[in-house]
């Protein structure tokens, strides 16, 4: 998608490397990029945004849901955090909170 998050994260890499034709150096993609570049454009994109918190090492360990919202438990090196929303976004790249919210799926 051309745009949203994506959209703005492939247009810092293209800014970074050059040129957009930079990033088709793959097979199976034609957005590759150095971890570390990813890293740092990632983390300068998040912590433009106020209200977000990104974790690192952590491990989503319960999801449940109870009335209208989501109750989450994140396991951190520093304990557990536990969150309540209204609204969950299952955004990892295999589905994997919603194999643990009992959603059926096809591998």
């Amino acid at each position: 998608m051309p745009g949203g998050i994506w959209g703005e994260f492939k247009n810092a890499l293209t800014y970074y490397y050059g040129d957009e034709s930079r990033l088709k150096t793959g097979w199976v993609s034609n957005v590759m990029f150095e971890p570390s570049a990813g890293n740092r454009i990632f983390s300068e994109m998040a912590a433009a945004e106020p209200r977000l918190t990104v974790l690192r090492n952590a491990r989503v360990e319960q999801v449940k849901r109870r009335g209208e919202r989501w109750l989450i438990s994140v396991r951190t090196t520093g304990g557990m955090i536990r969150y309540s929303s209204p609204i969950l976004i299952d955004a990892t790249e295999l589905g994997d909170i919603s194999k643990m919210c009992g959603v059926k799926y096809d591998v």
